[in-house]
């Protein structure tokens, strides 16, 4: 039975050394610069400006107000004397109009 568990542990540490041996060890140090996460893009006046100019009037009024200035859907509701699903329609849909404009030329899906 001796041999038996000679073998076995043998064949164990064959494995193992040929499993270190795949793998590659590098300090967490070496490699943490490049998976550091990017900056964050400031965004400009100028390109809010230019995002909001392509929209329709009703729509860069409500973009505007939700999303530059921080206002609730309720509140801009009541701004503007419409209902809040109206302003969530407006909202989602200038949104993606801007997404369509300029996210595709940002990742040249044009």
């Amino acid at each position: 039975m001796l041999p038996w568990v000679y073998a076995i542990a043998r064949f164990k540490l064959i494995d193992a050394f040929r499993r270190r041996g795949r793998r590659i060890e590098i300090e967490i140090d070496e490699i943490a610069e490049t998976f550091a996460e990017p900056e964050a893009e400031t965004v400009s006046e100028r390109d809010i400006n230019r995002a909001l100019d392509g929209l329709p009037p009703s729509q860069r009024s409500v973009v505007s107000s939700v999303s530059v200035e921080g206002r609730s859907i309720g509140e801009t509701a009541a701004k503007f004397g419409i209902s809040e699903t109206a302003v969530r329609v407006s909202l989602h849909r200038g949104l993606a109009a801007i997404a369509k404009r300029f996210g595709a030329k940002q990742f040249g899906r044009e």
